[in-house]
């Protein structure tokens, strides 16, 4: 067996190991009755776990996910930025579970003017640092396109075919 098969049937291995402790652990809070999300009575319907009581199982695992490059101030990039942000949170709900992990996410991301845009925030300690939707906001009414649309119209009219635009009116 080469090194590579080897690590990978560890690395299964230990997986499995792990996710037997878990049931285990979960088989004795059902013996003692003391697990901490009980299970639904026939007049309460299921609820969805808890992320603070799942986050404090040190076994729950997430996908891991590379983080983007860091945004820095330029206008195009801004939208896919965010949109990768947003499928790190929607990949890991454990890890950034609150307004601030998520804020905290995108501020460790930011260089350049953008960075010199969110240091006040931090040195302040702005309520930016705790509302992921009004941070977005300002985020991007500080480095996002101002007119989508006529983005898009640019962008379109400068598209070739050949050495002769694609486009030659709307």
């Amino acid at each position: 067996m080469s090194v590579t098969v080897l690590n990978q049937v560890m690395a299964v291995l230990q997986q499995l190991q792990l996710e037997n402790e878990i049931l285990r652990e979960s088989l004795r809070e059902l013996q003692s009755g003391t697990s901490r999300n009980p299970p639904p009575t026939e007049s309460q319907p299921p609820s969805a776990p808890n992320p603070t009581t799942s986050s404090s199982h040190p076994y729950v695992l997430e996908p891991t996910v590379d983080v983007p490059d860091q945004f820095n101030d330029t206008r195009a990039y801004l939208r896919g930025f965010i949109n990768q942000i947003r499928l790190i949170i929607r990949l890991q709900p454990l890890q950034y579970a609150s307004d601030v992990s998520r804020v905290g996410l995108v501020g460790t991301l930011l260089s350049r003017l953008a960075q010199a845009w969110f240091a006040p925030l931090v040195e302040t300690s702005s309520p930016l640092l705790e509302n992921f939707t009004a941070f977005f906001v300002k985020l991007e009414a500080a480095f996002g396109e101002t007119d989508r649309r006529q983005t898009t119209l640019t962008n379109l009219y400068s598209f070739q075919q050949g050495s002769h635009p694609a486009l030659s009116t709307l």
